[in-house]
């Protein structure tokens, strides 16, 4: 009897040593295909894509959040959150865009409101969100802040969370934009001050309305050259019966881009590309004007008589600084930003010549 109880247990060591022995040789298999014996470092890219893999190995199963973030702290590589953002500029049809890309259901999920926590170091709740919205590797994640490009603190968060993230951009006239946002600023109830007195940098009694703003070319060269820049100019957005208003007389390119709104299936061709969309953006693409809506006809006429046309001769000195932003900018644009090959501008040639307005005062077209 007792040889057999000591068979039995000698049967049992066995089995345990054997058993002990295939755990070691698994994690000895596995510590060996985590060790990288080619010597190269491994990058930020390497780290993104091994996350990507990951989530779909792990069939659609986030990884938990709190192995990315504790507390106030992001302790991992976060960047396979956010795919895009739309950065700048306000009144460059930043509302039509996103909206337009959120019916993307199927490649794209984009917040249908404005997203600025990175100008103020509240990235963790901007972090809680994109995590809770995920929804996997084959949908673009995308926010919009249209003013990310002017405040340093953004910049900076995006280079040390994002730093692949890829950013959408919108330009337009500077006279244009400064008519538009004044104009924006009055429908929406801000009690503005006379538009010669915002000349220069913004103060509080601005409203975010300033000629400084309309100095694109600034804010734009603070972008880090290796980033992947989208940029348009705000009539790429629109169809020929909109456009018109915008454009001086019509040109060959005009000409080739008026067939059934060429410019505009080629801007969508362009971007589905440029976020390297799986299912291809499709039209139409309708123009949003945000906003506050009148109380009543005689609210709307109020507001329309504080209004202001910039054509008008009061403000030719206004214009003229302007249209100094606009040739510095337009000239910077095409010899400087255009150079980069990380900056993708959608049929180059109407681009060009959307841009080569900006060489002409627009009142100027008007008389």
């Amino acid at each position: 009897m007792r040889h057999k109880e000591q068979r039995c247990g000698l049967k049992i060591k066995t089995e345990h040593f054997f058993l002990f022995s295939s755990v070691l040789i698994l994690v000895y298999v596995y510590l060996l295909d985590r060790i990288d014996f080619s010597g190269e470092e491994k990058t930020v890219y390497d780290d993104y894509n091994e996350i990507v893999a990951s989530y779909s190995v792990s069939k659609n199963k986030k990884p938990r959040l709190d192995e990315y973030i504790v507390g106030w702290n992001v302790t991992k590589d976060v960047n396979w959150l956010l795919d895009f953002s739309i950065v700048g500029f306000p009144k460059t049809g930043t509302s039509t865009l996103m909206l337009y890309l959120k019916n993307q259901t199927q490649s794209i999920y984009i917040f249908d409101d404005e997203r600025c926590e990175l100008g103020w170091n509240r990235h963790v709740p901007l972090l809680q969100d994109l995590y809770r919205m995920y929804p996997g590797p084959h949908i673009k994640m995308g926010i919009k802040c249209p003013r990310d490009l002017e405040v340093d603190l953004a910049l900076d968060n995006y280079k040390r969370f994002f730093p692949l993230t890829k950013f959408i951009v919108g330009v337009r006239h500077p006279i244009e934009w400064f008519e538009s946002l004044y104009n924006f600023r009055v429908h929406n109830g801000f009690p503005m001050l006379p538009p010669e007195k915002l000349i220069g940098k913004c103060r509080k009694l601005n409203y975010g309305v300033c000629t400084d703003r309309a100095n694109f070319s600034q804010h734009l060269s603070k972008i880090d050259t290796n980033r992947k820049v989208f940029l348009y100019e705000i009539n790429q957005l629109k169809n020929n019966d909109e456009a018109s208003s915008f454009s001086s007389s019509p040109s060959p390119s005009d000409n080739i881009a008026k067939n059934n709104n060429e410019h505009v299936h080629l801007f969508l061709s362009d971007l589905t590309e440029f976020l390297n969309l799986e299912t291809p953006l499709e039209g139409p693409m309708l123009h949003i004007k945000p906003g506050l809506e009148p109380l009543s006809l005689e609210h709307e006429n109020a507001l329309l008589s504080m209004k202001i046309n910039i054509c008008h001769e009061r403000y030719i000195n206004l214009r003229r600084l302007l249209m100094q932003q606009a040739l510095e900018s337009a000239r910077w644009i095409e010899n400087k930003f255009l150079s980069n090959p990380n900056t993708k501008v959608s049929y180059p040639k109407h681009f060009m010549h959307l841009l080569k307005q900006w060489h002409v005062d627009p009142c100027d077209e008007k008389e």
